[in-house]
């Protein structure tokens, strides 16, 4: 038998529907706007939930995209993790000379190749930091 938890629960999936991007409120027509499954606001500790499982289910897509992403030093591990999490997984993938550096374990060869490109341009403060993990290696 089903709970009352999960029978509620598919209720409201039912009613309210799916929106991973924001839509006016059918109520008011506009403000607040809605998400998710009817949300108006996440807390915090939801947003962290949100955000940890964001980054296990990229760490999980490297792993398989990326040949030999477990042998990379953990600081290289952080630098595709977030730049990842930033431009998504084939985003990242686009940065093909970065990732043939990374295969050789020319480290400044892919701080080189992550500077000279548009993630730089427009995170400049964000892609320092990652170079700088680069730079430092293991």
């Amino acid at each position: 038998m089903i709970s009352l938890f999960e029978e509620v629960k598919g209720s409201i999936k039912r009613h309210e529907g799916w929106s991973p991007k924001p839509y006016p409120d059918p109520l008011t027509g506009g403000e607040p706007y809605t998400f998710g499954y009817g949300f108006t606001y996440i807390t915090r500790p939801e947003g962290e939930s949100i955000l940890d499982n964001r980054l296990i289910e990229i760490s999980r897509q490297l792993v398989k995209k990326i040949p030999y992403f477990r042998e990379y030093a953990r600081n290289v591990q952080f630098v595709l993790i977030e730049m990842a999490y930033a431009l998504g997984v084939s985003g990242l993938l686009g940065f093909r000379k970065m990732l043939k550096c990374l295969e050789r374990g020319d480290t400044e060869g892919a701080a080189k190749e992550l500077k000279d490109s548009v993630f730089y341009r427009r995170e400049t403060n964000r892609v320092e930091d990652l170079i700088d993990r680069l730079r430092r290696g293991k």
